[in-house]
C-alpha cells in the first residue's frame, strides 16, 4: 500500500526535500497523488518492459543509489524537487496513442526509412511528447510556475538523448532529416524562482542514467507474465 504521507518516487530523497523545504515536499506529494488518480494508469507497456508506477519507483530507487546521503544534503531543495518532479513526469508522453514519426505528413528527404532509424520504433519520440505535455499542462500537473514547467520539460526531453543538447544531436537520421534535434539554450546552470540555483546538466545526467539503468536491469517482464 502506497502512503501519500511519504514520497513514493524516492523516499530518502523526499525526506531530504521535506527537511529543506516542507512546502515543496507537500507540492510533490500533491503531484504524486494527482498522477495516481489522473494519468498514470494510461501509461503503456514498452515492448515487454514495465511502465507506470513500478518503473517510476525503480527510477527513483536508482536516483537514491547514485546519490549518497551526504551528497543529497548538498543539493538544494529546488534541485531535489525538480529532479523528483522530472522522475515522476518523464514518461508522461506514453499516455498518447502510438503514431508514426512527427514528420509523417512530410515527404521523407531520406526516402524509405527502415531500421536502425529510431523513428521506425513505436515509442521512439516519447521524450519529445513528454516535454510537450509538461510544457502545455505543467501547472495543471502541479508544478509551481512557468519557469519550473519549462525546466522540468527540458529534463524530460533530455532523458532519451544520445548526448547533452549543447550541440546538434548525432546524425543517425542523416543530415537532411526533418527530425534532427538541435541544442537547447536553457541547458545550463541557472536560477529559477522560487526554486533558486539549479544545475540542469547535473539533474539531466542523473535522470538519464537512472532511467537507462532501470531499462537494462530491473524493467523487463518475465516470460510467465506474457
Amino acid at each position: 500500500m502506497i502512503s501519500l504521507t511519504d514520497g513514493y518516487i524516492s523516499k530518502s530523497m523526499f525526506k531530504v526535500l521535506d527537511s529543506k523545504d516542507h512546502d515543496l515536499a507537500s507540492r510533490l506529494l500533491g503531484m504524486q497523488e494527482r498522477a495516481l488518480n489522473d494519468w498514470m494508469s494510461l501509461l503503456r507497456l514498452d515492448q515487454g518492459s514495465h511502465a507506470g508506477l513500478l518503473h517510476l519507483i525503480n527510477v527513483g530507487h536508482n536516483v537514491e543509489k547514485m546519490i549518497p546521503a551526504v551528497k543529497a544534503e548538498e543539493l538544494s531543495a529546488g534541485e531535489i524537487f525538480l529532479l523528483l518532479a522530472a522522475v515522476l513526469l518523464h514518461d508522461i508522453g506514453r499516455i498518447l496513442p502510438r503514431r508514426g514519426p512527427r514528420c509523417e505528413e512530410r515527404p521523407c528527404p531520406l526516402g524509405k526509412i527502415n531500421e536502425p532509424f529510431p523513428c521506425t520504433k513505436p515509442d521512439w519520440d516519447h521524450h519529445w511528447r513528454s516535454s510537450e505535455i509538461i510544457q502545455q499542462f505543467g501547472l495543471e500537473l502541479g508544478l509551481p510556475d512557468d519557469k519550473t514547467v519549462r525546466y522540468c520539460a527540458l529534463l524530460a526531453y533530455c532523458h532519451r538523448l544520445a548526448k547533452p543538447p549543447v550541440e546538434k544531436q548525432d546524425t543517425e537520421f542523416g543530415e537532411s532529416c526533418w527530425l534532427k534535434e538541435f541544442k537547447k539554450p536553457d541547458f545550463r546552470n541557472t536560477s529559477i524562482e522560487p526554486l533558486g540555483p539549479v544545475r540542469i546538466p547535473l539533474l539531466a545526467a542523473i535522470l538519464r542514467v537512472a532511467d537507462e539503468t532501470e531499462n537494462h536491469w530491473t524493467r523487463a517482464l518475465t516470460e510467465r507474465w506474457f
